[in-house]
């Protein structure tokens, strides 16, 4: 029970992280790009190329990118399930059984995957009914 709870609480980031992924459209060329280069990285984004989109968002949610592909197919993984009709609770579930990946990491990589390659799936990173944390954590 606690750890549904948490995994609910935790599905905002993900969508926050799609949402601002989906807006930026591109990197920007800042932060740290780890051991790649960061100008072949740079080009990459801001020629509108999803994977480099993808990577540099993880990154700069601090995730080690080492084995790229991996994540990539991850990433494509969870918008296919989120296509066919698995929930954002699902995907975690899988992610976590079957990969043995944290919760956070899993958040993020799939929050980055709909931002890069599905954004037309960022409404069910969220499921209606949900509260989300307010924007100003005083109220």
């Amino acid at each position: 029970m606690r750890a549904t709870r948490r995994r609910l609480l935790m599905i905002p980031i993900a969508a926050a992280a799609a949402l601002v992924l989906g807006a930026c459209g591109g990197g920007d060329g800042g932060g740290d790009a780890g051991e790649s280069d960061p100008s072949a990285e740079t080009a990459a984004s801001a020629s509108g190329d999803p994977e480099a989109r993808f990577i540099t968002a993880l990154e700069t949610a601090r995730i080690d990118t080492g084995d790229r592909d991996a994540l990539v197919a991850q990433g494509k993984k969870a918008c296919e399930g989120l296509k066919s009709g698995k929930s954002m609770s699902d995907l975690l579930n899988e992610a976590s059984k079957k990969q043995g990946q944290e919760q956070m990491k899993a958040l993020a990589v799939t929050g980055a995957a709909v931002g890069a390659f599905c954004p037309d799936q960022q409404s069910k990173l969220v499921p209606s009914g949900v509260p989300t944390a307010p924007a100003d954590p005083t109220e």
